[in-house]
């Protein structure tokens, strides 16, 4: 059974350990492929929106559109290009221009019917939203001392003359959506800024694509940078707006995104990116996430996170493995048990021999031996042990005797008229020995057969005329015999003559007659 339990211990371990290896190999392959798809499809969606700027970069550049005299000129050509970039490009939400006077014409798409909103900011501080793409259309917001060269995207064009992707930041607006944009510095022949052409992407175009995937995996997304800022992350609550606000940790409702930052900021992103698959517990489910940068042909520091539940990913397997492992776990007690009682009833003939084995050395002879038996080698050890121990014991028996009853005359011996007498010995006992004098006489000149037959004799009659049960008899040596009374009224009865009948005893042989007459008595009082 030890072999047993120590063989399904090892088998089930060595599942457990299979199971975890196919778990993390199937589960990094399908992350890994999701967040792969994800940085693709991200690549696109931001590579349009920055190579319209740089084709617009470079026109403006090479028509030099910038100079004041073409002002008409540029204003027509933005009007024309960044009305139809941002109708044609779904991700974006604002193309516009700013020069390094402080002016700015850009177009916002309208979500709601597809038209466009004119924005305008010329010789003022103030930046108008137009309902229409023309001046003609009624105002619909406006923001003042608005200053294009103050904006993040500016700020970045000053640092490096490259198109480039600038960092996230919130719009002027209520709203404040979070932004991301493309940026394409507009510089002069004598390498000098006249401006920046900004094509604003909403990170919330990206979200309906994340939910997408998150569904095709039945899992979750999240976009994050190295500062644990979360960008994006996928929703699958049909009734959570589609907007998500820059946030730090203590605003994410999101459990599993919550939980993977907490993880992030634990370990650090290095740790985080060493590790192929971060295994979670969350909400009592376990979840396994995939950390992955965005490929360097992306110009923007983030990363991808893409989680999937255990349960999504092997179904019911879990659950029935569980089930099969507690199966087991039970079919094995039960075997367990009908071994044991199994075994016990094979073995208990063996195990009641023992004890009799223990009881017989005890000297208990009438412990009783085990009948029945399951097993022919079995009932030949138990029959073979009931014959030796009926030999001891019949052995045991015949040496007791010896030592317990003298072989000639049958009386007790000394030490078995000792060990009868010792238990009962009172104040009131007594004892009466006596020899025959000149015994050896008897045996030289008559022989030992003849004296044997005397002693023999002599017992007889002591056992005729003692017969009361307050006497024992015993042949304590060659010709020497003794009488213990167990209770005597006075001493008298031990020291007088005639409390001794052996002048009565009949002898028919005269030497002998003659020999007994001269016996000497002995008395021992206790």
């Amino acid at each position: 059974m030890i072999i047993f339990t120590l063989i399904m211990t090892v088998v089930l371990n060595s599942q457990a350990s299979i199971y975890r290896d196919m778990i993390s190999h199937i589960s990094e392959k399908l992350l890994d492929s999701s967040s792969r798809s994800i940085d693709a499809a991200l690549y696109h969606q931001l590579e349009d929106p920055l190579n319209a700027n740089i084709n617009m970069r470079n026109t403006i550049e090479r028509n030099e559109l910038y100079l004041p005299e073409n002002a008409k000129k540029l204003k027509r050509y933005l009007n024309q290009n960044l009305k139809k970039e941002v109708s044609t490009l779904k991700q974006v939400d604002i193309i516009g221009y700013g020069n390094q006077k402080g002016d700015y014409i850009g177009f916002r798409k309208n979500k709601n019917n597809g038209t466009t909103h004119l924005l305008l900011k010329e010789q003022n501080s103030h930046l108008y939203i137009y309902q229409g793409d023309n001046l003609q259309s009624p105002v619909l917001n406006i923001i003042k001392n608005y200053d294009p060269r103050t904006r993040p995207w500016y700020q970045k064009s000053l640092e490096d003359p490259k198109a480039r992707w600038s960092d996230i930041y919130s719009n002027v607006e209520e709203n404040a959506s979070s932004l991301l944009s493309a940026i394409s510095p507009v510089y002069n022949k004598n390498k000098e800024l006249e401006g920046v052409i900004t094509t604003d992407v909403l990170l919330t175009s990206f979200n309906k694509f994340l939910d997408k995937e998150a569904d095709e995996i039945n899992g979750n997304i999240s976009i994050v940078d190295s500062n644990g800022t979360v960008w994006l992350h996928s929703d699958h609550n049909p009734n959570a707006p589609m907007h998500h606000d820059i946030s730090r940790i203590d605003s994410i409702e999101n459990p599993i995104v919550k939980e993977t930052i907490l993880y992030i900021e634990k370990v650090g992103f290095d740790n985080a990116l060493q590790e192929k698959i971060i295994s979670l517990n969350i909400d009592g489910q376990k979840h396994f996430m995939i950390i992955s940068p965005f490929r360097k042909r992306i110009p923007v520091e983030g990363y991808i996170i893409a989680s999937i539940p255990e349960s999504t990913l092997l179904g019911a397997l879990p659950q029935r493995r569980q089930f099969t492992i507690i199966i087991t776990v039970i079919a094995c007690l039960i075997a367990f048990v009908l071994a044991v009682y199994v075994i016990r009833k094979l073995i208990k003939p063996i195990i009641d021999t023992a004890n009799s084995a223990k009881e017989l050395a005890q000297g208990n002879w009438d412990t009783p031996l085990p009948i029945n038996c399951t097993t022919q080698e079995v009932m030949v050890l138990t029959r073979s042990f009931k014959f030796m121990a009926h030999n001891l014991k019949r052995s045991f028996q015949e040496l007791q005797d010896k030592v317990t009853y003298d072989s000639l005359t049958h009386l007790y011996s000394r030490t078995g008229l000792d060990n009868v007498i010792s238990p009962a010995i009172t104040d009131n006992s007594g004892l009466i020995s006596f020899t025959i004098n000149g015994f050896r006489d008897i045996n030289d000149s008559v022989g030992h057969l003849s004296g044997d037959h005397l002693l023999v004799d002599i017992s007889e009659r002591l056992k005729t005329h003692y017969q009361d049960q307050n006497i024992e008899m015993a042949r304590i040596g060659g010709a020497e015999f003794a009488l213990f009374f167990y209770h005597i009224d006075d001493i008298q009865e031990l020291i007088t003559p005639s409390s001794c009948s052996l002048y009565l005893i009949p002898l028919y042989n005269p030497p002998l007659v003659k020999l007994l007459s001269n016996y000497q008595r002995d008395w021992f009082i206790n």
